[in-house]
């Protein structure tokens, strides 16, 4: 490969690393929005919102965890 072809690749990949980071961006905004929407945290205080966060992550891990547990003693969902 000749030096031009390489540094041709190497800005292609440099300008698809860009729109990568741009697109991870744009849907951590619309995503982040939706959330805040959904759970009407847009007047909270950032430190609330993490709170929240927090709750719903261990609610959604406990329930989870104990969703495993009961198959592995084999209670089914009736």
């Amino acid at each position: 490969m000749s030096k031009n072809t390489v540094e041709s690749i190497e800005e292609q990949i440099r300008r698809l690393q860009e729109k990568k980071k741009d697109a991870i961006e744009r849907l951590e905004k619309t995503t982040g929005k939706k959330f805040l929407e959904a759970f009407d945290l847009r007047k909270s205080s950032p430190d609330e919102i993490e709170k929240f966060i927090d709750e719903l992550k261990s609610k959604y891990q406990s329930s989870e965890s104990l969703s495993e547990e009961k198959e592995h003693v084999g209670f089914t969902h009736n």
